[in-house]
C-alpha cells in the first residue's frame, strides 16, 4: 500500500511537472505567437508606410508633372494670346495705313478734278476770249465794211451832185 501510495505520489507529482510544463510550453508558444503577430503586425504597419510614402511620392510626381502642364499650357497660351495681339496690332497698323492710302489717292484725285475744273475753266474762258475777239474782229471789220461803202455811196452822190451841178450848167447856159 506504501508502494501504491507512493507511486501515485510520484504519479501525481509527475502529471503535475507535466502539467507546469504543458502549460509553461503554451505560455511559450502564446508569448512566441504574440512576438510573431507583433512581428507581423509591425510589418504590416512598415508596409503601409512605405506604400503611403509610394502613393505620397507618386502624388507628389503627379503634382509636379501637372503643375509643369499647366505652366506649360499657360505660357502657351500667353505665347498664342501675345501673337493674338502682335497680329491685330499689326492688322490695326494694316488698316490705318490702308485708310491712309485711301485718303492719300481721295485727295490725288480731288486735286485731279479741281485742276481738271481750272484747265476747263481756263479753256472755256480761252475760247469765250477768243469768241469776243472774232466778234470784235467781224464787228471792226463790218463796220470798216460799212464806212468804204458809205464812202463810196457818198462820193458817188458827190459826182452825181457834180454832174447834175454841171448838167444844169450846162443847160443854163
Amino acid at each position: 500500500k506504501a508502494e501504491a501510495d507512493r507511486e501515485a505520489d510520484i504519479q501525481a507529482i509527475a502529471d503535475k511537472i507535466v502539467a507546469e510544463k504543458l502549460a509553461q510550453e503554451k505560455e511559450l508558444e502564446r508569448i512566441e505567437q504574440e512576438k510573431l503577430d507583433k512581428i507581423i503586425a509591425d510589418e504590416k504597419k512598415a508596409e503601409a508606410e512605405r506604400e503611403a510614402e509610394i502613393q505620397a511620392a507618386a502624388e507628389a510626381i503627379v503634382a509636379e508633372t501637372l503643375a509643369a502642364q499647366e505652366a506649360e499650357r499657360i505660357a502657351e497660351n500667353e505665347r498664342i494670346s501675345k501673337e493674338k495681339a502682335e497680329a491685330d496690332r499689326e492688322a490695326d497698323i494694316q488698316a490705318i495705313a490702308d485708310k491712309i492710302v485711301a485718303e492719300k489717292l481721295a485727295q490725288e484725285k480731288e486735286l485731279e478734278r479741281i485742276e481738271q475744273e481750272k484747265l476747263d475753266k481756263i479753256i472755256a474762258d480761252e475760247k469765250k476770249a477768243e469768241a469776243e475777239r472774232e466778234a470784235e474782229i467781224q464787228a471792226a471789220a463790218e463796220a470798216i465794211v460799212a464806212e468804204t461803202l458809205a464812202a463810196q455811196e457818198a462820193e458817188r452822190i458827190a459826182e452825181n451832185e457834180r454832174i447834175s451841178k454841171e448838167k444844169a450848167e450846162a443847160d443854163r447856159e
